[in-house]
């Protein structure tokens, strides 16, 4: 629409150039333009992270490199990547991980859990708020089973919005920076790929606890890009 009304524009100051425009008729082209071409600029970048969002969502799983790890260990790698980033926020980022914790899983889209919960509660749990704590932990459930946690002192989710956090689309930041595909690729990963469960808890106020129970082996069917 945006596109259409430049066009338009533009077509009419081809007319007034040729009969005589005066520069105030210039100046209104100029300054709708600019407005016009800043909309679609930031239509394009939401756009690209769109695209981006749903490659992550129908990942190929049969080119996610499998592994033995220390979960310890890639947590730590994937917070000092982010910690640069963060710095230039008032917010902290702690983590208790039990350091012997091994697994035989997809370290990649693990990686991508955490960052796009982190990433989930400083769009939304600490908007217009100068301070915060994201704590994120991981410990040995009953054999074979781990429990990873990633919670903020944020402000929280409503009970109505909480049942649908994971749903595709929503969001509650719609055109200001939320895709409300960040969590609904959380799920897809946790249970799709890494053969767990996932749940939410909130309270307005309160805010947001991610817990995600994950097996030490994930299953061989996501191994094979299958299901």
């Amino acid at each position: 629409m945006v596109a259409t009304t430049l066009i338009d524009q533009t077509n009419t100051l081809k007319k007034l150039f040729q009969s005589g425009m005066k520069r105030s008729e210039l100046e209104k082209y100029i300054s709708d333009s600019s407005d016009g071409l800043s909309i679609v600029e930031r239509n394009l970048g939401r756009a690209t992270e769109l695209i981006q969002n749903f490659r992550s969502v129908a990942v190929d799983q049969t080119s996610t490199h499998r592994r033995q790890f220390n979960l310890a260990k890639v947590i730590g790698e994937t917070l000092a990547a982010m910690r640069p980033a963060l710095k230039k926020k008032p917010y902290v980022l702690k983590a208790e991980i039990d350091p012997d914790l091994e697994m035989d899983s997809f370290p990649g889209p693990l990686e991508q859990i955490i960052i796009n919960l982190i990433n989930n509660s400083v769009l939304h749990g600490f908007e217009n708020r100068d301070e915060g704590c994201i704590s994120i932990c991981a410990k040995a459930l009953v054999q074979g089973w781990i429990r990873l946690s990633v919670a903020d002192d944020g402000c929280g989710v409503s009970p109505a919005d909480l049942r649908r956090i994971f749903d595709p689309f929503f969001t509650t930041k719609l055109g200001k920076g939320g895709s409300g595909l960040g969590l609904h690729i959380v799920r897809n990963i946790v249970e799709d790929m890494l053969g767990g469960q996932i749940k939410a808890e909130s309270e307005p106020g309160k805010g947001l606890t991610i817990t995600i129970d994950l097996p030490t082996n994930a299953p061989e069917l996501a191994q094979e890009g299958e299901g």
